[in-house]
């Protein structure tokens, strides 16, 4: 994990951890060629992780939508990826489910990739 990840995910775990979720908006990660923004970020129900779905700042790529966990233990912050979607709706869903939620709006090309 670089530097400026790690920095990243500190900051919104660290704020998850003070009882607040990232904010929509807020740089999440970012690497030497994309910027990874929150689109939502949601606590687990144990208060241990955050969950948080991003999208790429970029246009060009062929993921752009993210999903990661973020979790502290050890005094150490621990990211990581849970997928990277071709459609916004792919991510939405897999952040859903992942955080026991109901999904209702059927299957998408991630479904099938």
């Amino acid at each position: 994990m670089s530097q400026k990840i790690a920095h990243a995910a500190l900051g919104a775990a660290e704020v998850a951890i003070r009882g607040g979720n990232p904010a929509a908006g807020e740089i999440f990660a970012r690497k030497d060629f994309s910027t990874s923004i929150i689109l939502e970020a949601a606590m687990t129900h144990d208060g241990q992780s955050i969950r948080v779905m991003c999208g790429k700042a970029e246009t060009d790529g062929i993921k752009p939508w993210s999903l990661a966990k973020v979790t502290f233990g050890d005094g150490l912050y621990v990211h990581t990826s849970k997928g990277t979607f071709f459609g916004k709706d792919g991510a939405e869903k897999a952040f859903r489910l992942m955080r026991g939620l109901k999904w209702t709006d059927g299957d998408t090309l991630d479904d099938y990739c």
